[in-house]
């Protein structure tokens, strides 16, 4: 179990399943339980590639180079808020090359997951630039607690009157009119399914936060290969023509209206 646990990236499920089918049954009951097990491999893992101890704390959290750096050696620590924020710290990976092929992408799109952020935070906020229907992951941000953030911007804070306040967007702006008359997609599917791609990537729900940007780091060498390919001239992945006749008749709808 040991030997897999340091010679592959299978989760510590596929390395007990893979384990136990080739047990005796008289093997498999002196085995200790299946969460002794995974803990067995994790910290199997973690001596073989040298991961730091997990803080246990945000206040306690400090970044090794290793972990500020692509594959390739480029910075990739966009931003860090500091110790000194405490529990509202903020951390955003990302490389000066994403923010300029962001710059350079006419929509972007956001999603965010909280089963695939770390233990120590809330939220794995991350940017897309679409282009040619290809969706880029750019921008990935490590995020504290999100009620400050959700009332002021969406809903208003209550004042003390007991009323709420204006929100930044308003509420009329959270149609999809403008991105149909635009030909913009009318969801976030496409982003959806990255986090979806990228939660089964890490095997597990809320994994260290190095774990995480570990991974991230995998992501983001795999974006710059597809940056690179998309500025080179090759051509993005073509809509099912089902879904192309679907947008097709909601524009005839909406184009009907605005007449």
């Amino acid at each position: 179990m040991k030997k897999k646990a340091k010679d592959t990236n299978d989760t510590p499920q596929n390395i007990l399943c893979d384990v136990a089918s080739g047990c005796s049954r008289s093997a498999a009951g002196q085995m200790p339980n299946s969460a002794a097990l995974k803990k067995t491999i994790r910290r199997t893992r973690a001596q073989v590639s040298h991961v730091p101890v997990v803080p246990s704390s945000l206040n306690e959290l400090d970044l090794p180079a290793v972990y500020c750096k692509t594959e390739k050696g480029a910075d990739f620590l966009l931003y860090d808020s500091g110790s000194t924020s405490s529990n509202d710290r903020i951390l955003v990976f990302g490389t000066n090359e994403n923010l300029n092929f962001l710059q350079n992408s006419k929509h972007w799109f956001a999603d965010g997951t909280f089963k695939t952020s770390p233990n120590l935070f809330t939220q794995l906020y991350t940017i897309h630039a679409i282009v040619k229907n290809e969706n880029v992951p750019v921008l990935f941000a490590l995020l504290p607690s999100k009620i400050d953030y959700f009332e002021d911007t969406w809903i208003g804070r209550i004042a003390r009157n007991g009323r709420r306040r204006e929100p930044l967007f308003p509420i009329e702006m959270w149609n999809c009119f403008s991105s149909v008359v635009d030909g913009l997609p009318k969801t976030n599917n496409s982003i959806e399914g990255w986090h979806r791609h990228f939660s089964s990537l890490l095997g597990a729900h809320h994994p260290s936060v190095w774990k995480c940007i570990k991974f991230i780091k995998k992501e983001q060498s795999y974006s710059e290969g597809k940056m690179e390919q998309l500025v080179a001239g090759r051509e993005g992945k073509k809509k099912l023509r089902k879904y192309e006749d679907c947008a097709d008749r909601i524009s005839r709808i909406v184009e009907r209206l605005r007449q």
